[in-house]
């Protein structure tokens, strides 16, 4: 298959029919051309609209199958399409994505819903183990921290250094935990150990999660960028709207993946030993998933 396919097209004349003032295809066109043999219309769907979301060069269409989301028209444009514009401005967004996953855990209302009315004290991303206090008035002090740094920068920790280096392939999850444990073990330095570590919970986004989701604020931050360029105003009306649609969407998942990258707690078990539990927070705000792992021993005051 080439792209001479976009020079057929049957807006003004049959299937076949060469029109040099066209170089559009219609999606039947296309089926008709690429797939007319396939015996699953929703396998070759996906794929051409997956094809669509990745081009660079096809035009930007408003007209869409009602029932299958598959762009109506299809045409190849001289100019790079919102697609290419996008990618350039996500690459560049990806150097800041990371501080403004932390704006955005701080505002995530699922965090914390749910805290004040069980009598927890909620500490959103403190800075060192001194901004938790240790003095076991709350039953359970839940607190989500911002652990999901890279593996192989360097910590400190009891005057010695822990680190990865590029060769060392024993997970991406050690120096994070780390780094939790001292908000469990300790208080104001490494050297004052916290009396009450069973009564705080050390809740931190996995390495994966915290990828994507800084992915997903990359990809928002592009679009707002575009929509706030100097160029938008000489856009299409039907681009410009498309610009809208894909900033407000791309925000929206970009919210939820940070609050799903949150997906560890920490806590010290009966036995006193630092345990990792991996959990999915879904529709629920944070505590009240956190309730239903019995690992925890959150319980309900009667």
């Amino acid at each position: 298959m080439t792209w001479d396919i976009f020079d057929w097209g049957k807006r003004r004349g049959v299937v076949g029919q060469r029109d040099a003032q066209v170089e559009q295809a219609e999606v039947a066109d296309l089926r008709w051309l690429v797939g007319p043999t396939c015996d699953l219309p929703a396998v070759l769907n996906n794929g051409l609209i997956g094809w669509a979301k990745l081009s660079w060069y096809l035009e930007e269409t408003d007209a869409t199958e009602p029932t299958t989301n598959v762009p109506k028209y299809w045409r190849l444009g001289p100019k790079p399409n919102l697609n290419q514009v996008h990618n350039s401005y996500k690459i560049k967004a990806l150097s800041f994505a990371k501080a403004k996953f932390d704006e955005l855990a701080k505002k995530c209302g699922p965090l914390k819903e749910g805290c004040d009315q069980e009598g927890i004290k909620f500490h959103n991303l403190p800075n060192t183990p001194a901004d938790v206090e240790d003095d076991g008035v709350h039953a359970r002090v839940a607190f989500a921290v911002d652990l999901g740094r890279s593996a192989f920068e360097p910590v400190v920790r009891d005057g010695r250094i822990y680190a990865r280096g590029s060769g060392d392939d024993k997970g991406n999850m050690l120096i994070p935990i780390l780094v939790a444990e001292a908000f469990l073990r300790t208080h104001s330095s490494p050297a004052d150990n916290r009396t009450c570590q069973n009564v705080v919970l050390v809740v931190t986004p996995s390495v994966g999660g915290l990828q994507q989701a800084e992915q997903q604020i990359a990809d928002w931050l592009a679009w707002q960028e575009i929509k706030g360029g100097k160029d938008y105003k000489d856009f299409e009306s039907h681009v410009q709207e498309a610009v809208k649609k894909r900033e407000r969407e791309s925000k929206q998942a970009a919210e939820t993946a940070v609050k799903n990258a949150f997906e560890l707690v920490l806590h010290v078990d009966k036995a006193g030993a630092l345990q990792v539990k991996r959990f999915t927070m879904g529709a629920q705000a944070l505590f009240p998933t956190l309730q239903q792992e019995k690992e925890l021993r959150l319980f309900k005051e009667k």
